[in-house]
């Protein structure tokens, strides 16, 4: 029995060692291959790359007064497809546009107001460019600007990189909204009714070098041309 004493000594001296090591190991950092919190948000911007973009039939210029088809455009999930024209006329465009201080809480509290840092309002691309335009709803049903008319366009350059409008999912916010809510016209999110006229704002974050801009709508075969 006398000679068990030592082993026991010498198993619960390794146990002690053992603990010592564990406890003393450093956290494991990141290593280069974990993205961080900055490199997931970055990561969530689509890769916009320059492509030959084919002319579409029809073009327009700022001012110009045209009508659409709405039955094309896809509006918000459960409601029924709009039958009849849209009478749509680009007013004015502006680049580098800031979003306020006191803009942020007219957004209300679902699309993050209050809830995200300031620099979420920041161009992540290089600058934010709105569209000014007015829209008039000749069809059967209600007209949401920030779904039809959002869904229906994109903004490309002379290089033929494309960008889509912003929206929460990519840019934690709605631009749109934000825009049209601080120069005091429509929110997009809202209903536009039968026979009614609105004027809002459509709003793209793009490359700081973009140029020769030019709405575009696949769908509708139309280009609006901005001149910037």
């Amino acid at each position: 029995m006398t000679r068990r004493a030592p082993l026991r000594l010498l198993v619960i001296a390794l146990l002690v060692m053992l603990s010592a090591a564990v406890v003393g190991c450093p956290a494991p950092e990141n290593s280069p291959d974990t993205p961080t919190t900055d490199d997931q948000q970055a990561l969530q911007l689509p890769t916009v790359e320059a492509k030959n973009l084919a002319a579409l039939a029809t073009q327009m210029g700022i001012g110009d007064s045209f009508t659409i088809d709405a039955n094309p455009l896809q509006g918000p999930i459960g409601e029924p497809a709009l039958n009849g024209n849209l009478v749509m006329q680009v007013n004015s465009t502006d680049r580098d546009v800031k979003v306020d201080e006191d803009t942020v809480p007219k957004l209300g509290a679902a699309y993050g107001a209050g809830l995200l840092r300031g620099e979420q309002y920041v161009s992540k691309r290089g600058v934010y460019f709105i569209v000014n335009y007015s829209v008039t709803n000749d069809t059967d049903g209600l007209l949401k600007p920030g779904a039809h008319v959002n869904g229906g366009f994109t903004l490309a350059d002379g290089t033929g990189r494309e960008w889509e409008p912003m929206d929460f999912v990519t840019d934690h916010f709605d631009g749109s909204a934000a825009f049209a809510l601080q120069l005091d016209l429509f929110d997009p999110r809202e209903f536009v009714l039968q026979g009614e006229r609105k004027t809002t704002i459509l709003a793209f974050d793009i490359a700081e070098d973009a140029s020769n801009l030019r709405l575009r709508s696949n769908i509708l075969g139309l280009e609006i041309m901005l001149d910037q």
